[in-house]
């Protein structure tokens, strides 16, 4: 399942930030685990701004909703 992905490197992130007296992360776990379209709108902005923020986190979720997409894709083919 791909967000057992994402929530690791969350996981591992959070730890690392929290080391550094960092708490950006905290109470943020579900933001991540949504899917893009199912994100509710009053999270939204909250999310824009963790995703601006460039963490390692961030990746693992773009990389996931790509894979989500490429997933779903479906090719009428070449008659």
């Amino acid at each position: 399942m791909p967000t057992r992905g994402v929530d690791r490197v969350r996981k591992r992130g959070n730890r690392e930030l929290w080391t550094e007296g960092d708490p950006t992360l905290k109470g943020r776990m579900y933001l991540w685990l949504y899917r893009g379209e199912n994100l509710p709108e009053t999270h939204r902005d909250r999310f824009s701004i963790l995703q601006a923020l460039h963490l390692k986190t961030g990746r693992a979720y773009a990389l996931k909703e790509a894979l989500a997409e490429l997933w779903g894709y479906s090719s009428h083919g070449i008659q």
